[in-house]
């Protein structure tokens, strides 16, 4: 059963393990991200009183997302800011 599920599922297998290995990546030290060409995912900052402060690009993308999908959740906005 476990074979015929692998068999059934290689496609959501393959793709989670592309995801992983983008993740990994991007992890990187970003200067080392840049020497291959790859411009490093933005870093978010904490102001003092806790609240993240996301950088400005990254709004202006969750933005301009908004406006396809209005009913998605900052959390979903963010992170399809953040593959492209």
């Amino acid at each position: 059963m476990k074979t015929q599920w692998e068999e059934d599922n290689k496609d959501i297998i393959e793709a989670e393990r592309l995801r992983t290995k983008r993740e990994e990546l991007l992890s990187a030290d970003p200067e080392a991200l840049r020497a291959l060409g790859i411009t490093p995912p933005p870093v978010q900052k904490v102001s003092r009183a806790g609240e993240v402060e996301v950088d400005p690009e990254l709004k202006e993308l969750m933005e301009d997302l908004r406006a396809i999908h209005p009913s998605a959740t900052d959390a979903e906005l963010e992170k399809m800011a953040k593959l492209m």
